[in-house]
């Protein structure tokens, strides 16, 4: 009797077993703007989706505010101390099987802090040195800041290898057809686990409805695909970095710009950040066809524009013919932005800055104006970003709203960035499709995306 007890047990175990198994294998396909190249860029939402997919962050940070990481065993913050202590776990690898070293994530958290970001800069004034010792990697704080693991969960800090054709994520790329589309495949490596998926298929182009796509809110209402609000936007400004430009010339050239993206059915954007949210709207009276022609003919326009806006090249050279204006365009990454302008004249520039709803209004103008205005940041500039940071502490939103205020004014006014059009993304995701996670950042984080075969075999049937 207890043999046959003993029997049902197992068989009903094995019954569970079988009904909770995950079916492994299958290809994804997402579609995303193409990506300039493997060096990690996050000025586009689109961007900080590619980079997830092929590089590890540190941290991850939920939606609910749930903190985890696949690269670190324990993470310790002592307080008494001013320490926090990453202990990295053993036995772990890039996608070709090198192993992922204590230098790796120290040189990986150096390169993050050099780069020209409002949440890097900040980290590098917490962090007073950085040590090895056995597994682990100490931070010596320069004061008590017990947030700082969140602030280790930024999207651009990733774990990078100092060689190529080595990837720390899910997935890493095995085909790239330029202009079309790139073949993602699992990382047998992978420090978070097997991937359930064996391939990812990134398409370039818009002429279809794939698995996972970013769109406007109230694209896709079908039924085929599940609608998920990300909670970024992506805005687009014109600067003037260099060289002597009267006002007439800068408003005609904004007023060319903003007909431009509204004929491409951007909205258009009359704010720093977004209308929500932002204590002033900006009045600027554009210019008529006419008279930007007047302006503008002979103005022989070398046009410097972020590289996330490569596809629209065409359209942009077509919509300045129709005025009479000769333009040259020469397409630039954000990290390499900086570097230009130390050596090049550039006059007109199109940049672009992705936020997220969850943000603090003062972080997202604090931002503008420490990685937009580039050069033109001087000590005025300085002065009223350190007066923020001090209406801040004294939590009076009535000061802090005319601080914000005296900041945009200046900052339109003084030319020197100009609002134009704006993006406000959706995620849809096809139904049958499981597992995606979207995090607080609003990317979805696709380890364990997989087929919902149950779903799949109803339909069959």
């Amino acid at each position: 009797m207890l043999y046959k007890a003993k029997l049902i047990i197992i068989i009903i175990s094995l019954f569970f077993v079988s009904a909770i198994k995950v079916h492994y294998g299958g290809i994804i396909k997402i579609r995303l703007n193409e990506p300039s190249d493997f060096t990690i860029s996050s000025t586009s939402y689109s961007d900080m989706i590619f980079y997830s997919l092929i590089y590890e962050n540190f941290f991850y940070l939920t939606k609910k505010g749930e903190l985890y990481s696949n690269i670190f065993k324990t993470y310790d913050y002592r307080k008494d101390k001013k320490k926090l202590i990453l202990i990295l776990k053993n036995n772990i690898k890039y996608s070709n099987g090198l192993d992922i070293k204590l230098s790796d994530i120290v040189r990986s958290l150096k390169s993050y802090l050099g780069k020209q970001l409002i949440e890097s800069k900040r980290l590098g004034k917490i962090i007073k040195s950085i040590s090895v010792k056995n597994n682990s990697v100490i931070l010596s704080l320069n004061f008590d800041y017990s947030d700082i693991l969140d602030m280790l969960s930024a999207p651009q800090l990733m774990v990078l290898s100092s060689g190529k054709d080595a990837f720390s994520g899910p997935y890493y790329p095995v085909k790239w057809v330029k202009n079309k589309y790139m073949i993602l495949e699992s990382n047998t490596h992978y420090i978070g686990g097997l991937s359930y998926l064996d391939k990812i298929r990134v398409d370039f182009k818009n002429y279809f409805y794939p698995d996972l796509f970013l769109s406007k809110p109230g694209t896709l209402t079908d039924g085929t695909h599940k609608e998920i609000a990300s909670g970024v936007y992506q805005n687009y400004y014109v600067s003037f970095p260099k060289g002597k430009i009267g006002e007439h010339t800068r408003i005609a050239f904004y007023s060319l710009l903003k007909k431009f993206f509204l004929k491409q059915n951007y909205p258009k954007l009359n704010v720093l950040t977004s209308e929500k949210e932002s204590p002033l709207s900006i009045d600027i009276k554009g210019y008529s066809k006419r008279k930007i022609r007047t302006i503008l003919r002979y103005s022989n326009i070398k046009l410097y524009v972020i590289s996330t806006l490569r596809k629209l090249e065409p359209v942009i050279v077509a919509f300045f013919k129709d005025f009479n204006i000769d333009v040259n365009i020469v397409f630039v990454k954000h990290n390499n932005i900086v570097d230009l302008l130390r050596d090049t004249e550039v006059k007109y520039l199109i940049v672009e800055k992705v936020f997220h709803s969850g943000l603090l209004l003062s972080d997202k103008i604090e931002s503008i104006v420490r990685e937009l205005i580039f050069n033109r940041f001087n000590d005025t500039y300085l002065s009223l970003v350190n007066q923020l940071d001090e209406i801040i502490n004294l939590k009076d939103n009535k000061l802090l709203m005319e601080q914000i205020s005296t900041i945009i004014k200046k900052i339109i006014t003084d030319g020197y960035l100009l609002p134009i059009a704006q993006k406000k993304y959706s995620l849809y995701l096809k139904k049958d499709i499981k597992g995606i996670i979207i995090d607080y950042y609003g990317r979805p984080i696709m380890h364990k995306a997989r087929y919902d075969y149950k779903k799949q075999d109803s339909k069959r049937h």
